[in-house]
């Protein structure tokens, strides 16, 4: 039987674990990650400490955190910008929220600034591409075209995130470090954002040849120097 005083700091140890399962560079590394995810539920079987008593332990607000993104320097931004800080979000186990023209990752501190600075470089290099991919003028409005290419390259980058993830899975034996990740994040949340609601965008692209570009794009761009 372990002491109270002991208890707190096992709780300690297992929150700074999942305070720090991403690299400060974005690289992900599904090993580590299996790795701290098992040893958080080694202290938990070995300590007897259950998901809820780490949920409730300590003040959350110190671990999760509101990180601006630093680089939406559109008017508004539009609807595939908010689909890739979703997929973004997603990836890193955040939530979002936004203004008129800015963005927020919410998460686990590190988590939330791995994630943003992910989705400043996906941003920049999806956002660029498709203003040198239109350069050509044609019939179709270059606006249009933009987001045509735009919306390939998330597809395909949606996709390949999708296949780290299903990697990580496989890794992790057991999810508790992910479960209790997520759940501590939406408390924080609603406390953060009362009546905050999640919202689905769907933008509305053409099958051109843009769009089939876009697609090319994202099969091949850099998603970080440290993910293949």
């Amino acid at each position: 039987m372990i002491t109270n005083e002991e208890r707190i700091e096992v709780l300690s140890k297992i929150e700074k674990i999942m305070a720090h399962t991403q690299t400060e560079s974005g690289a992900v590394n599904v090993n580590e990650m299996a790795i701290a995810n098992r040893l958080v539920k080694e202290l938990m079987d070995k300590y007897e400490i259950s998901i809820d008593e780490i949920k409730t332990t300590s003040d959350k607000s110190t671990l999760v955190k509101n990180i601006e993104s630093e680089l939406i320097d559109q008017k508004g931004i539009r609807h595939w910008v908010i689909s890739l800080s979703s997929i973004v979000a997603s990836f890193y186990e955040c939530r979002i929220m936004r203004t008129s023209t800015k963005i927020f990752f919410i998460g686990f501190e590190m988590d939330a600034k791995v994630a943003s600075k992910m989705f400043d470089h996906l941003y920049l290099q999806i956002y660029n591409a498709a203003i040198k991919a239109t350069e050509i003028p044609t019939s179709i409005s270059r606006k249009t075209r933009v987001i045509d290419f735009c919306v390939g390259a998330l597809g395909s980058l949606s996709n390949r995130l999708d296949e780290i993830k299903e990697e990580r899975k496989y890794q992790e034996s057991k999810n508790a470090l992910v479960i209790v990740k997520k759940d501590i994040v939406e408390k924080q949340m609603d406390k953060m954002y009362p009546g905050s609601v999640s919202k689905t965008h769907k933008t509305t692209y053409h099958p051109s040849e843009d769009y089939r570009n876009g697609v090319q794009f994202g099969q091949k761009m850099e998603i970080h120097k440290s993910i293949k």
